[in-house]
């Protein structure tokens, strides 16, 4: 079977950006930066003065959603699966982006150690996901967030012993990235996902393979603790499959 990273995580020009916080290198939390397109202002025809005015009320609203997120996430946490899935999908004061973010955060955090709840989590982000504004929020940075958020699901899944639905999460999540921005973080996050898949299904010398291509996105965008990690991921994979690791490839000094 082919691997997903052979067709569908191409090396593509990133059009926005997704930024992790620090700790999203952990796994504990996330934070999802608006797309910025280039050109925009030719194709808007906006004056410098109105953009800046424009991305000042983006970015108040997403403090203020940002801030009311917290109680959010406690009301719909309070109610049964069914019921907070219903709201999150029913209730227009739910449908923000600091409530995704939230969510999604705390959806990486339990992925290892609380599936299930990882789980709740990353498809409460889901349902609020595919009720955010189109007209505030570009659809191929939603495309992103939902493919995180299935990267999410892959992890959690796998972590409760579901190797079929981690499977089936891993090729949603990649069906989204195919819709998403070309951030080169988010396929980097998905090619590491996909590799600890096929490790888990004993394929090896593919999980190497995918560790290296995320090595290569996390150098091309400058991240060293993530490109460390990857490598060290290939390093293990490749001793555990019998085979000897190459040397590190690291940024040169002030890169």
């Amino acid at each position: 079977m082919k691997s997903l990273g052979e067709s569908l995580y191409p090396g593509r020009r990133m059009l926005g950006k997704t930024t992790m916080s620090d700790d999203d290198r952990h796994g504990r939390g996330i934070e999802l930066a608006e797309l910025t397109f280039p050109g925009l202002l030719e194709r808007e025809g906006a004056s410098a003065g109105a953009l800046v005015a424009h991305l000042a009320r983006v970015h108040s609203a997403l403090v203020n959603e940002r801030a009311a997120a917290p109680d959010l996430a406690a009301e719909l946490l309070a109610e049964t699966p069914e019921r907070s899935s219903e709201l999150a999908r029913r209730e227009p004061r739910f449908h923000t982006w600091g409530l995704c973010e939230l969510l999604l955060s705390r959806g990486l955090a339990a992925a290892e150690l609380d599936p299930p709840a990882a789980g709740r989590l990353a498809f409460l982000t889901l349902a609020v996901a595919e009720h955010l504004d189109l007209s505030r929020h570009a659809a191929a940075v939603v495309a992103d967030l939902q493919a995180r958020t299935w990267g999410c699901l892959v992890s959690a899944r796998l972590s409760g012993g579901d190797l079929a639905g981690a499977e089936e999460a891993l090729r949603t999540a990649a069906s989204n990235l195919a819709c998403g921005t070309g951030d080169l973080l988010v396929e980097g996050n998905l090619l590491e996902h996909e590799a600890s898949v096929r490790q888990a299904q004993g394929r090896l010398s593919e999980a190497a393979a995918l560790l290296k291509q995320a090595a290569s996105r996390y150098r091309e965008i400058g991240d060293a603790d993530l490109l460390a990690r990857a490598q060290r991921k290939r390093e293990l994979t490749l001793r555990a499959s019998g085979l000897s690791a190459p040397a590190r490839v690291s940024f040169p000094p002030n890169s």
